[in-house]
């Protein structure tokens, strides 16, 4: 690490400390993470910061009331306070040092494995709150409290570096939870009530206008919340429910919210909105958790006049960072989590009877099913010794990281270019060669599945701003399976539909149709970040392969390419996708990843 001039040190404090607030949320995308390593890198003032916000935010939830003498030098660190944070971080440092010598060598260790060459131990994964405590409740002064709070933090990065070599992440197997019956209609004529459970004729819930004159409606789905241990944080979240039928002719579309959650086994506080944008707080619906926490708008329009009756699935980043706020702020299993449906437009003098009907539990016997009832599931991801998670834990969840074989295929290639640049992603659309374009192939190993049925899947990946202007899509495509464990046969495609069998392109798969158009426009020039790929196409085609002879241990291969030609763009103008093997600016929550659910 380098010096710094004080005026540097501070701008960068102050950038560090609002990239800080979002990791603390679970808000940063992927060039932002970068940007917060390359900060703590920086100084060592920052990297000092860093350790000490981090270790603030794994004990203060365990010991710490609003009021409380940890909980203002919390606030000192990360509000706009910079210089007083770095003083009390300074402070700490030196008596932790006072305290034991092979703290403050510890110190040093961390900050000095940000320099060049040297390969960082510095945890970038925000900490999960529990409501066990950690430590007794604290009442010694504030300088104190940062002592033994940087002992914590020390603690723990020794440990974390002394395995780093024999623990890696995986992802468990989902949990899963049916709503519960608490749940139930709110609407504006009382909005401090809500009816519980279904119509008993219908079994449903309408979102729009009431029966009744000037009355307007919103459904309330409510889950008991699945048990996540202290070692494991949320990897992703999913949230499924049943359209059972439009009524009328509604002209407007339902949003989905996510309200909070409450300790209570029944809700009873309100809940009702309509409108373009609620920016309430949780607390004014009922909510347990922090006051200043407002309720978060998951998917606008999720549903709208066009939307076919059935199963409605909702999995993004928005719900994911919804629930990770949750068992942050205190909740526990057990504790029910709130979402709401609602419209986007005032309903109350809209005719009356208009709207979208979901079905409510409980199921109601000739008139609604169990497997209609609304389901939330979450999958936690977890750290496990080596052996075990690349032996049968990983594949026991259905949860696979990109093939290392994955890569680049040209227009003009004899093979694919296997793995990523220097900067950790490769290309889809025009290449800086002449008359070339640029598409990626993304390979997976398929888990052992024997009798069972593939319920669900889904492909993540993490696509960066794109470079240029880029007036194209890109597909997704399923293209067949190889029994090697590599495959580097060029399958370059760019256009609306490729015609192309598995066959020609050296892959197994139905010999006679097509290869599989997974979804369009999966990336556009508005969307980067971390893109969920998810539907019963995606399911159909894994069926189709396992139904074609695919095993266990196959490849399976998927190739992302430009809905049009990009040969007469500016050279270098697409999507960068990230692509393993994971560089060390890339996190490993950033690769690909294919997800399946069997029953």
């Amino acid at each position: 690490m380098s010096s710094h001039e004080p005026h540097q040190t501070a701008k960068q404090l102050r950038e560090l400390s609002s990239l800080v607030g979002l990791a603390l949320d679970q808000q940063l995308e992927e060039t932002q993470r970068l940007r917060m390593q390359e900060l703590v890198c920086s100084s060592p003032e920052c990297c000092e910061f860093y350790v000490a916000a981090m270790t603030l935010h794994a004990a203060l939830p365990a010991n710490c009331g609003s009021a409380s003498e940890d909980r203002v030098l919390l606030e000192l660190l990360l509000q706009e306070s910079i210089q007083v944070g770095t003083q009390e971080k300074s402070t700490a440092r030196e008596g932790a040092c006072a305290v034991d010598e092979s703290l403050c060598s510890a110190i040093d260790a961390l900050c000095a494995s940000c320099q060049p060459g040297a390969e960082s131990s510095t945890s970038f994964v925000t900490p999960v709150r529990s409501r066990k405590r950690w430590f007794a409740p604290i009442s010694r002064p504030l300088p104190a409290v940062a002592f033994s709070m940087l002992l914590l933090m020390v603690t723990t990065v020794l440990a974390s570096s002394s395995v780093r070599n024999i623990l890696t992440q995986v992802l468990l197997p989902s949990r899963f939870t049916v709503a519960g019956n608490s749940g139930g209609l709110t609407y504006s004529k009382n909005p401090d009530h809500v009816l519980h459970g279904p119509n008993v004729e219908t079994g449903t819930r309408r979102i729009g206008s009431s029966a009744f004159d000037d009355v307007a409606l919103a459904s309330l789905i409510v889950f008991p919340l699945p048990t996540l241990e202290d070692i494991e944080q949320i990897h992703s979240a999913r949230l499924e429910w049943t359209l059972k039928q439009i009524d009328g002719s509604p002209e407007f579309d339902v949003d989905l919210y996510g309200l909070g959650y409450v300790e209570s086994p029944e809700l009873t506080g309100n809940g009702f909105w309509e409108g373009d944008f609620d920016d309430s707080l949780r607390a004014a619906y009922g909510m347990s958790g922090p006051g200043h926490r407002t309720v978060q708008l998951i998917q606008a329009s999720v549903m709208t006049p066009a939307t076919e009756p059935g199963r409605i699935r909702v999995r993004n980043s928005r719900l994911d960072t919804f629930i990770r706020s949750l068992y942050r702020d205190g909740a526990q299993a057990g504790d029910l989590v709130v979402f709401r449906l609602n419209a986007n437009a005032s309903t109350v003098a809209i005719p009356r009877s208009t709207g979208y009907e979901v079905v409510h539990p409980p199921a109601i016997d000739g008139v609604t099913e169990p497997a209609e009832i609304p389901m939330f599931w979450i999958t936690p991801l977890s750290d496990a010794p080596q052996d075990l998670a690349t032996g049968q834990l990983s594949l026991s969840a259905q949860s696979m990281t990109a093939h290392p074989s994955s890569g680049l295929t040209r227009s003009t290639g004899s093979r694919i270019e296997t793995g990523s640049r220097v900067g950790g992603t490769r290309l889809i659309g025009s290449s800086m060669r002449d008359d070339q374009s640029l598409a990626v192939a993304l390979m997976f190993t398929l888990p052992p599945i024997d009798v069972e049925v593939i319920e669900y899947a889904s492909l993540d990946l993490t696509v960066l701003a794109p470079t240029g202007d880029c007036d194209f899509a890109v597909d997704l495509y399923g293209l067949g399976y190889t029994t090697k464990s590599t495959y580097t046969t060029p399958c370059f495609w760019e256009g609306d539909s490729d015609p192309s069998s598995a066959g020609k392109y050296g892959l197994l798969g139905p010999a006679d149709e097509p290869v599989a158009l997974i979804a369009k426009a999966v990336v556009t020039p508005d969307s980067h970040g971390r893109i969920s790929i998810e539907g019963e196409a995606l399911v159909e085609f894994l069926r189709t392969l396992y139904d074609h002879g695919a095993q266990g241990g196959d490849t399976v291969v998927f190739r992302l390419s430009a809905d049009r030609s990009t040969r007469d763009m500016e050279g270098a103008h697409g999507y960068p996708v990230i692509l393993p093997p994971r560089r060390s600016q890339v996190s490993p929550h950033s690769l690909p990843l294919l997800s399946i659910t069997t029953r």
